[in-house]
C-alpha cells in the first residue's frame, strides 16, 4: 500500500477536473463560494498537466483537511495518486459546441494566453483546423484519461447543468446551493459569450466536419450522458 493510500484523503474531499469551454469556471466559483471559499485552485501549466504539483504533494495532509476540493484545468492523473479516495468529478459538453466555444475564445482573446488568436485572425486557421489539433478536438479525453469515465463520482453535463447541480448536490450532503444561490439557483455569470465582440455562425456541415474530427470526445460525451441519466434516474427519482 502506497503512503498516499495509507494516509486516505477525508470522504468528502474532491478533485474537480475543469475542462476548457464546458462550464468550469462557473462550476468552480459555485463549488469555492458554497464551501466558504475553501477550494483550491490548481490551473497546471500545459508542461505539467498530469504531473503531481511538489507543494501540493508536500502539503498533502493539511490540504487535504483545510481545504474541501482541488478545482481546476489539469489531467486526472495529476492528483489521483496522491488523493486515490477523493470524489472526482468534471463537466463535459457536446464536442462540437465545446469546440466552437473555444475557437471563438481565442478568436477574441488577444493575449499571451490566446496561443492560436493571430492565426485564427488571420486567416490561416479554420475551426476545421482547430478541430483537428489533439489537444482541441480531443480536449475532454486528455483531461478525464486516467480514471474510466464510469469511476468519476459524477460527470456534469453542461447542455443540462440546472439538473447537474442538483445531482452534484444529492452526492454532496453538505452542498447547499439554495443558501449561496436562492430558490431557484442563480448562478454566476462567468465567461459570457455575450462579452465576446466577434461572433461567427457555423453551418450544419462545417459542425459535422468538426464533429468528424473529435472522435475520442465524441466518445466521452456518449459515455458521459448515459451515466449521467442513469445516476439522475437513481438519485432524483
Amino acid at each position: 500500500m502506497s503512503i498516499e493510500s495509507a494516509n486516505a484523503a477525508p470522504p468528502n474531499f474532491f478533485v474537480s477536473i475543469h475542462i476548457p469551454k464546458t462550464g468550469g469556471t462557473t462550476l468552480g466559483q459555485v463549488l469555492n463560494q458554497a464551501f466558504n471559499y475553501r477550494v483550491l485552485m490548481d490551473y497546471a501549466p500545459f508542461d505539467a498537466y498530469a504531473s503531481c504539483d511538489p507543494r501540493i504533494r508536500a502539503g498533502r495532509d493539511f490540504i487535504s483537511s483545510f481545504f474541501r476540493g482541488i478545482h481546476g484545468h489539469c489531467n486526472v492523473r495529476r492528483h489521483l495518486d496522491l488523493f486515490p479516495d477523493a470524489q472526482y468529478i468534471s463537466c463535459v459538453r457536446h464536442p462540437v459546441d465545446r469546440i466552437i466555444s473555444q475557437y471563438l475564445h481565442e478568436l477574441n482573446e488577444n493575449s499571451s494566453e490566446a496561443l492560436f488568436h493571430k492565426d485564427i485572425v488571420e486567416g490561416r486557421m479554420s475551426v476545421v483546423d482547430f478541430a483537428s489539433i489533439t489537444g482541441v478536438g480531443g480536449a475532454m479525453f486528455r483531461h478525464l484519461e486516467g480514471l474510466e469515465i464510469e469511476k468519476y463520482d459524477l460527470i456534469l453535463i453542461t447542455e443540462a447543468l440546472p439538473v447537474s447541480l442538483r445531482l452534484l448536490q444529492a452526492k454532496m450532503r453538505d452542498l447547499d446551493l439554495a443558501k449561496h444561490f436562492g430558490s431557484p439557483i442563480r448562478l454566476p455569470v462567468t465567461n459570457s459569450h455575450k462579452q465576446r465582440k466577434k461572433i461567427i455562425e457555423f453551418d450544419e456541415k462545417t459542425r459535422s466536419e468538426i464533429y468528424l474530427r473529435a472522435p475520442l470526445d465524441v466518445e466521452v460525451y456518449r459515455r458521459s450522458v448515459e451515466l449521467f441519466k442513469e445516476q439522475a434516474r437513481i438519485h432524483l427519482g
